[in-house]
């Protein structure tokens, strides 16, 4: 054992006992005792900050799914559209090429 480890130990021990003997004090106790009580205070402040954050972070993911759904809704919703009326205009200038065809047939056999 190296003499580093062999000085904490020591030094462990030593601190240990120093705090034993003062924990016997009554000023010293109620010292101890109060920041104990402030340190579990700010745990549980910074505890309730945490979930505040985390919170606020579900609320932003979520509502980034959402809108990610909405704008695939509407692309599928548009793309679908735009396929019917194309069709649609298809067949109508289909409908009048047949007509123009017909009128320059008729045009020609007269």
């Amino acid at each position: 054992m190296g003499y580093g480890k062999l000085i904490a130990f020591a030094g462990g021990a030593v601190a240990s006992g120093v705090v034993q003997v003062l924990s016997r004090q009554p000023k010293v106790r109620q010292a101890m005792v109060n920041c104990v009580a402030k340190g579990m205070q700010v745990k549980a402040d910074a505890d309730e900050a945490l979930q505040g954050i985390k919170d606020d972070a579900e609320d932003v993911c979520a509502d980034a799914r959402y809108e990610a759904k909405v704008k695939a809704a509407t692309a599928a919703r548009r793309a679908e559209l735009e396929e019917r009326i194309r069709a649609e205009v298809e067949a109508e200038l289909a409908k009048e090429a047949e007509t123009a065809a017909a009128a320059e047939e008729a045009e020609a056999a007269k």
